[in-house]
């Protein structure tokens, strides 16, 4: 029996143990070998599918930012060939037409002036780089000091521009003082000093100097297109105001006839620049409503 139990172990037991071992191999061998097919299919599909997608996706999105592109490129094209087409014909009628010089005559302020006021003041304009008044500058103060020459004032004051400009300091100083000392007329000058920044400053530090001297009545010298909205903010302050144009001979020389091409163009800038002046003056209650 023992030696049965022996054979019986060593030649039919290892059988079917050696069998068990070979079945559960290959059971594993084939289950990974399903598995590692399975994960290639699986991922080649994938892949196969998200690649279409994602072709799909950015061609249709492609394919609609372009289509809004050229759609807005063509918008934009037209929107700008109309602007050019208004814009042309606009400067053709300002150019051509009798249109600016009817604008700026009826915009020109030139008040008929009294026999005497209490004083005549002279807006400053702008200093060159190399300290000179500029044209618009001289202009304005030869007008002022005309006036002040033919007697209708026994004072007069001129207001101030100064700047520091890449490391140099420029002022209307010095050349006042000289034209002024030409005319003779220095004893009748009282300069105002104080820094200015706008018409509307030029106003509040002039009257502080009429007000002491019981002065209400003035002459205000300026360039033609700036005379009424200058005029308006010193009345706006309290001040009898005359208004008067001064003779210029620069850039701005024919903005009051303006007869060709280029004096009408000219005058065109300075009415449109007046023209935004006036409104932000008004939007800052600096004119009063009604003038």
């Amino acid at each position: 029996m023992h030696e049965l139990g022996l054979w019986s172990l060593i030649r039919w037991d290892h059988r079917w143990v050696l069998l068990t071992v070979v079945l559960t191999v290959m059971s594993a061998i084939t289950s990974a070998i399903t598995s590692a097919i399975t994960s290639a299919i699986t991922s080649a599909i994938t892949s196969a599918i998200t690649s279409a997608a994602t072709s799909a996706v950015t061609s249709a999105v492609t394919s609609a930012v372009t289509s809004a592109f050229t759609a807005a490129s063509k918008s934009a094209v037209n929107f700008f060939l109309l602007a050019d087409s208004v814009l042309l014909c606009v400067l053709c009628v300002i150019a051509f037409t009798p249109v600016m010089p009817l604008l700026a005559d009826r915009w020109i302020r030139a008040d008929s002036l009294p026999a005497s006021v209490d004083a005549v003041v002279i807006l400053s304009a702008d200093v060159t780089s190399g300290g000179a008044l500029s044209s618009a500058a001289s202009d304005r103060l030869l007008t002022g000091l005309e006036l002040v020459r033919r007697g209708i004032a026994p004072r007069f004051f001129t207001t101030r521009v100064a700047y520091r400009r890449y490391g140099t300091f420029r002022s209307s100083d010095a050349d006042q003082k000289r034209l002024i000392a030409l005319a003779g007329v220095t004893d009748r000058w009282i300069p105002v000093t104080d820094s200015v920044y706008n018409t509307h400053d030029e106003a509040r530090v002039v009257d502080s100097r009429l007000r002491p001297l019981g002065a209400h009545t003035i002459a205000l010298v300026t360039s033609p297109m700036h005379t009424r909205r200058a005029c308006a903010v010193f009345e706006g302050i309290g001040l009898r105001v005359y208004c008067v144009p001064a003779i210029e001979r620069g850039e701005e020389s024919e903005v009051r006839t303006p007869l060709g091409e280029k004096d009408r163009l000219a005058a065109f800038k300075y009415w449109s620049y007046e023209q935004l002046g006036w409104i932000e003056y008004r939007r800052r209650g600096w004119i009063q409503r009604g003038r």
